[in-house]
């Protein structure tokens, strides 16, 4: 049980760590290619 805990912390973690990375991408993407 402690293991799926950590695994689902971590993968929140993670998540939580690539929306801003995700953001930035599509900011860049959308200042590269303006429609």
């Amino acid at each position: 049980m402690m293991v799926f805990l950590e695994v689902a912390i971590g993968a929140t973690a993670v998540a939580l760590l690539s929306i801003p990375v995700v953001i930035a991408l599509v900011d860049r993407r959308k200042l590269t290619r303006p429609e």
